[in-house]
């Protein structure tokens, strides 16, 4: 399924000089492949003014970056970390995507402005995937290595 950037998107999240979405995650190498993802999906004019921000973990520089970026995508305990860690005021947080199913591990953040959406109906191929190679692999009596 290829992702297309609508200018709809766009408009409507507040466009400063240059618009900054931090990617705050585990796993490896999602920074560079949402970068690419979405850059080739915006028009030119547009490229030059989108900032991305990649951590791994939380710590001054995460935070930093989480502080002036209206988009996140992120882990939601990383996020939930770093959100409480932070002043509301110090935040301009406007849309988070969750890189999980549920969103249960955000209880207990402590700020709330802003919206909050998962990663739904995607993961469901790929776990049945790895549920019937695990059953052959035991029924098979593969020997892990």
């Amino acid at each position: 399924m290829e992702t297309v950037i609508k200018p709809s998107f766009i408009d409507g999240i507040h466009k400063p000089e240059r618009m900054k979405i931090t990617v705050l995650s585990e796993i490896p190498m999602l920074g560079s492949i949402v970068r690419s993802l979405i850059t080739s999906q915006l028009p030119l004019e547009f490229q030059k003014d989108v900032h991305f921000s990649v951590h791994e973990r939380v710590n001054e520089k995460s935070l930093e970056s989480l502080k002036s970026s209206e988009i996140c995508l992120a882990d939601p305990p990383l996020l939930k970390k770093s959100l409480n860690l932070l002043l509301p005021s110090e935040i301009s947080l406007k849309w988070a995507q969750s890189t999980y199913a549920g969103v249960d591990l955000m209880k207990g953040c402590t700020y709330k402005d802003f919206t909050l959406t998962r990663t739904g109906g995607v993961l469901g191929p790929l776990i049945s995937e790895y549920c019937i190679a695990h059953i052959i692999s035991i029924e098979r009596n593969f020997e892990r290595s």
